[in-house]
């Protein structure tokens, strides 16, 4: 079989990201001998011409992030299944959002997960997949690199905004006990990860589901009724978010926040600390991290994983201010190569912000562990690794 990988971008996802994702990972991959190729169909006029002339071919693996590409027909067969390869879905998030597509029977289908309670569900309630595997994603370098000393001394988040308000609003849409069963899950998930994330969605739903004398649920009800409660997830990490950013604003700390919607955080209003920014795609989002001594990462919903913004502030010699988890705990230290979340990070914050030579120093082995095993080098070696671990096992 060739070492031959094809990477496909078919959707926008959030600022563009998955663009750079797909950049990175072909030019590591290039860089250890795999020949890879990139189809944008963002870009492409006729997108359904482009997808024909894959038909037949033969890869090592086939590659896309939150893809809906396992709906895709080519005439009565699925267009997946018409290519000589196995398909490897990147979830960048929950499994449960992607249900609908998880759920389909593609013949050669495998997921990666940025979470290892992600991958745990995956492999639980989708026995069809052929592979799961756990793989967070990454941050980059960008083009602009100052020293520490002429980075702006303040805070820096990069995230959307999410009113609260909506998601309770489309809780309240939903029959009187999914209303019940969505509340308990808020509930537990505010209380119980409200300093570390340690309940995933699924142990909620189902402790909620199964409660007032419920009858225990058939295992395959599960992932179909959890994707009908998507509202409560995105509810908690709307207001875990909101709270995280009102409490370093209300501190008075200097704070600035690039992203769509803010402005409809009303709380913020005439607060002279605070800089809104709107949104940016990936790439230029980059270039601002990389100009701040802070760069704040609130995990949504990871229990055993992270977002790559942690590996952001770390590429680029920013210091990481950080929700934990146990994946958090095993790879990095609060106070030596990150700062965690407590009650009382605003005014340890203050002090750092006013201390810039131990800041210095948290974002400089921040840079240290990113470039000892968290490079995209890394992630790279890790997937082709995973793709060879099951060529010929279809």
């Amino acid at each position: 079989m060739r070492r031959k990988v094809l990477i496909f971008v078919a959707r926008y996802l959030c600022y563009a990201s998955n663009a750079c994702f797909a950049e990175q990972l072909a030019m590591e991959l290039n860089g250890l001998g795999v020949e890879t190729e990139i189809c944008n169909l963002l870009t492409m006029e006729d997108a359904g011409l482009t997808l024909a002339k894959y038909i037949g071919r033969e890869y090592l693996a086939v590659l896309d992030f939150n893809s809906t590409m396992p709906r895709a027909m080519a005439g009565k067969e699925r267009f997946l299944d018409q290519i000589d390869a196995p398909f490897y879905d990147y979830i960048v998030d929950h499994p449960l959002y992607h249900h609908p597509i998880l759920k389909l029977p593609l013949k050669r289908f495998h997921a990666i997960c940025v979470d290892g309670t992600h991958a745990e569900y995956a492999r639980k309630y989708y026995p069809h997949l052929k592979s799961v595997s756990f793989l967070p994603l990454t941050g980059m370098r960008a083009l602009t690199q100052l020293p520490f000393e002429k980075k702006k001394n303040g805070i820096l988040f990069a995230g959307t905004y999410y009113p609260p308000e909506k998601y309770a609003a489309q809780i309240e849409e939903h029959t009187a006990e999914e209303q019940r069963i969505m509340w308990e899950m808020t509930d537990q998930l505010l209380q119980l990860n409200a300093e570390e994330s340690v309940l995933t969605p699924e142990e909620a739903f189902y402790e909620a589901a199964t409660s007032h004398g419920a009858k225990a649920l058939a295992e395959e009800e599960i992932p179909v009724l959890l994707n009908r409660c998507y509202p409560a997830d995105i509810y908690v990490r709307a207001v875990q978010r909101k709270q995280r950013i009102l409490a370093l604003a209300n501190a008075g700390l200097p704070l600035w926040i690039l992203g769509n919607d803010w402005d409809q955080c009303r709380e913020l209003d005439g607060m002279r600390n605070v800089t809104r920014i709107d949104g940016l795609d990936y790439n230029e989002c980059q270039e601002v991290i990389a100009s701040f001594r802070v760069l704040c990462n609130l995990l949504p919903g990871f229990v055993a994983g992270t977002h790559d913004r942690i590996f952001q502030a770390m590429a680029n010699g920013v210091a990481a201010l950080t929700d934990t988890n146990a994946y958090i705990e095993k790879e990095f230290t609060d106070g030596v190569d990150c700062i965690r979340f407590r009650e009382d990070t605003p005014e340890v914050l203050g002090e750092l912000l006013r201390s810039p030579e131990l800041l210095a120093g948290i974002a400089g082995q921040g840079r240290m562990r990113y470039e000892e095993a968290h490079r995209w080098k890394h992630r790279a070696k890790r997937l082709l690794e995973i793709f060879l671990e099951n060529a010929g096992e279809d």
